[in-house]
């Protein structure tokens, strides 16, 4: 249900509020992350960066796996 459901830009000195959980990376992260792995060659998953199976959770996983996609039909090996 999204009535219940609280999106925010992680303050990493505050952290996440009592009563809530962090269930998914934001673009930021994502960004960070696809940066660093344009440098791979080869690059193995171990498993969704969220609750990618509840909206608006996936988000991160799916901006993850878009950038391993394209990465992937420009020649890195991806598992």
């Amino acid at each position: 249900d999204k009535a219940d459901t609280k999106t925010f830009e992680l303050n990493t000195d505050a952290g996440i509020d009592d009563g809530w959980m962090g269930l998914d990376i934001g673009p930021k992260s994502v960004k960070i992350i696809a940066d660093g792995l344009a440098k791979a060659t080869k690059i193995v998953v171990n498993g969704p960066a969220g609750v990618f199976e509840v909206p608006p959770f996936d988000e991160g996983t799916r901006g993850l796996v878009d950038a391993i996609e394209s990465l992937t039909k420009n020649g890195t090996v991806s598992v």
